[in-house]
């Protein structure tokens, strides 16, 4: 990985930390990448929801509902937010 592709993922980690805590206050900061949404976290359908609206917003990328069931963790939809991203840019 490059520097600035090591400094993306890190602050796009950030931020989803960020709306999932929105989504659910409760959790720690924290939270570990590998974490899975509703298996660890404990995330339900509405909160993922509200989770895949708020990527969706902050990140102005449009997430295909069939690909949703792929990203069970933050690290995976980190990876799917800078690919997006960058196929926006592009």
């Amino acid at each position: 990985m490059t520097s600035t592709l090591t400094d993306d993922r890190t602050e796009v980690l950030a931020a989803l930390r960020r709306e999932i805590g929105r989504v659910r206050p409760d959790l720690p900061a924290d939270l570990d990448g590998a974490a899975r949404l509703m298996t660890d976290l404990g995330l339900d359908s509405l909160d993922v929801v509200e989770l895949v609206a708020r990527v969706e917003e902050s990140f102005r990328i449009c997430v295909a509902d069939e690909d949703w069931p792929t990203l069970r963790c933050l690290n995976r939809i980190a990876d799917h937010v800078i690919a997006h991203s960058a196929l926006e840019r592009g």
